[in-house]
């Protein structure tokens, strides 16, 4: 019988497989297969076509129909390893994929999805050797390069991965998935202006794309460019309104920048799709208590502990809301989860290490606490390169570039707003009580921890490509009025709005020279507390921002040295009326009489609202954010005396005899 009538239906059904048009295409092979039964191709097409339209179990027996007729046919292997795939029969597909490759070892397709098999199975070395034989056999296979950076990311060969994706890219410039992969994984590796590039052109092919907008947000925010990351997370979420992974990342970009509202919805939004979102809850927990939601705070951190018990940091963030009790489920998980320390992540173990100190010292197991401070306190300074001669070195540099006779020549040459006042001094001196006191006045904006007087020196220095604080001999008046414009702008101050703002980071105290120079009707509150206690109260803290220099008792004690003598230099060359020192012991034991001094220190009239500072709503983004939602107590003062000589190291750092048992208020 003449073939011809077979090989006509044959041509004209893979003439409609290439327009897509599978039932059409179907038809015409099983024609094909009446006329000539026997026929491999015909049979191999038809259930590729069965495949196509989604009846892939029908297609298995067209294709073992087509290897009974032809034993070494590897096309029909590969596509019966395709069926299987989609019908989860992997191991199957896997022996099919091999037997393809073995008849035709050319066959680039076949390598590239047996190397996927092999990636799902976390088989990530010999994939990559899959993907590898794929693209020897076709360099332009763009399947076998995407899936060779996927075996790469896998490795953690993250910079081998960018190449294969940018390769993919290269070839086919209109493949936006390669130009999405390859941003992603430079996000991973912090090179955020090349993942940036990436991400736009992904974008640019496929507007719809919400992991595109995702990683844009990352690599905006590592960019420091906040405000264009929100917009970018909030595109992944248009695109998208069920991406988890984008309403938790918008949540932490939006509660960085201190837009905790904002913050607290897009966690509220990632946790009505996925309720059991660990990570969202503890953020969202975290954002609550920062609003003063102590009560979501402590549902959201329990609801989390529920869900994932061995998650160490989420003890900490439970002990910062309410002091621990005798019988606290929480305290006993904790200890249950410590037995098994060994098994945990070095970070893990110093979380749950500064959670069981704070517990332990609520519950006046004082010993237990301190072994703990300890032991976390080591584990995290062993983390951190702290080039302590370099840090204590800019001490000496800040008070030789901003001496007195320099000081004096640029009195009163920088902008001339009034509206800031600066809150500084150690961490846990008392900063956030003394904002807090302001913040509840009708005429004050409140700013909390900001970094804008760094940013505005750091972007002079780079401008004038000189050091800071050197670059104070190069000041004049119209540098000193622009830097004090560029600080107002960054801290978000409008003019002539007739309110105070405060700054309230700590920090600053290094930068007290050029604060006054650049903004000399600005006022400038230092807060001090005892030497002992502020350093404990620091030593007992795992600071969300690197504070190297407090994980050690001798090195804390040096550096607090180092700021005392600063300070006493600022107080000798800052102009009279602009720096007022409030002592927290002080604030404690009289806080009308400091809290006047402190109003009328900042131009404010009167307020007894003040007092009520514990009601006053406003985010507050520190370590001391659930103290301040209480009434002044004096159990902090004197903390220092539980634990001793076991301070020894600190007291002889600070130069105070263990002996000592005074509270100490004197200027530091």
């Amino acid at each position: 019988m003449s073939q011809a009538p077979a090989q006509r239906h044959l041509r004209a059904g893979e003439a409609l497989a290439a327009r897509g048009e599978y039932a059409k295409a179907l038809a015409e092979f099983r024609l094909a297969l009446k006329v000539h039964p026997s026929s491999p191709e015909a049979a191999g097409n038809a259930g590729a076509a069965l495949h196509a339209l989604g009846r892939s179990q029908e297609a298995v027996a067209y294709f073992e129909r087509a290897l009974r007729a032809r034993p070494d046919f590897a096309n029909a292997e590969f596509n019966y390893a395709v069926a299987l795939t989609a019908l989860g029969q992997r191991d199957e597909a896997e022996r099919r994929y091999r037997r393809a490759v073995a008849l035709r070892p050319g066959f680039a397709a076949a390598h590239a999805n047996l190397g996927l098999l092999l990636l799902d199975r976390g088989l990530h070395e010999e994939a990559l050797a899959s993907f590898d034989r794929a693209i020897a056999a076709d360099p332009r296979h763009i399947p076998a390069r995407i899936g060779s950076g996927l075996a790469l990311q896998r490795c953690a060969r993250l910079d081998e991965a960018v190449r294969a994706y940018a390769r993919a890219f290269e070839i086919d410039p209109a493949f936006a998935p390669a130009a999405c992969n390859a941003g992603i994984v430079l996000c991973d590796l912090a090179r955020y202006e090349e993942a940036r590039d990436f991400l736009q052109r992904a974008i640019a092919l496929n507007p719809a794309e919400p992991a595109a907008y995702n990683a844009l947000g990352v690599a905006l925010n590592g960019l420091g460019r906040q405000a264009e990351a929100i917009a970018a997370f909030e595109s992944a979420v248009a695109a998208n309104p069920r991406f988890v992974l984008s309403w938790n990342n918008l949540g932490l970009v939006a509660r960085n920048g201190g837009e905790l509202e904002k913050a607290a919805g897009a966690f509220r939004s990632a946790l009505a799709i996925e309720p059991g979102n660990v990570e969202a809850l503890a953020n969202f927990a975290a954002t609550a208590l920062e609003l003063g939601d102590v009560g979501e705070a402590e549902r959201a951190f329990d609801r989390a502990l529920q869900l994932s018990p061995r998650t160490a940091r989420l003890y900490r963030g439970r002990a910062d809301v309410r002091p621990a009790r005798p019988g606290d489920e929480h305290v006993a998980a904790a200890e249950r989860l410590y037995e098994q320390a060994d098994s945990l992540a070095a970070a893990d173990r110093i979380e749950l290490h500064f959670a069981l100190a704070r517990m332990y010292e609520d519950l006046e197991r004082f010993d237990e606490s301190f072994d703990h401070l300890l032991a976390g306190n080591a584990l995290k300074r062993a983390t951190i390169v702290y080039d302590e001669a370099a840090i204590l070195g800019y001490f000496d540099r800040a008070m030789a570039a901003f001496g007195a006779a320099r000081m004096r020549e640029l009195r009163g040459l920088g902008d001339r707003s009034e509206a800031p006042v600066f809150i500084v001094g150690m961490p846990r001196s008392g900063t956030t009580l003394v904002e807090q006191l302001l913040a509840s006045h009708p005429n004050v904006r409140a700013g909390g921890e900001r970094a804008d007087v760094y940013a505005a020196l750091t972007e002079h220095s780079i401008r004038l490509r000189t050091h800071y604080p050197e670059f104070a001999s190069t000041l004049d008046a119209a540098a000193l009025r622009a830097l004090g414009a560029r600080y107002l702008e960054r801290a978000g101050v409008p003019p002539q709005s007739g309110l105070r703002h405060t700054d309230k980071m700590p920090s600053n105290f290094l930068h007290l020279g050029a604060i006054a120079l650049m903004l000399p009707n600005a006022k400038i509150v230092h807060v001090r507390r005892d030497p002992v206690d502020t350093c404990l109260s620091c030593f007992a803290n795992l600071f969300a921002e690197e504070q190297p220099h407090v994980y050690d008792l001798a090195e804390l004690g040096r550096y607090y040295r180092a700021y005392r003598r600063l300070m006493e230099h600022w107080r000798s060359v800052l102009p009279d009326g602009m720096l007022l020192e409030l002592q927290y012991e002080e604030i404690v034991a009289d806080l009308e009489g400091q809290a006047r001094r402190l109003l009328a220190h900042a131009g404010l009239a009167w307020d007894a609202s003040c007092l009520a500072f514990y009601r006053t709503r406003r985010p507050v983004r520190t370590a001391s954010a659930a103290q301040v939602r209480r009434p002044v107590y004096s159990s902090s003062i004197g903390r220092h005396r539980r634990y001793g000589a076991r301070l020894a190291p600190l007291l002889a750092a600070l130069e105070i005899p263990e002996s000592s048992t005074v509270i100490r208020s004197t200027r530091v």
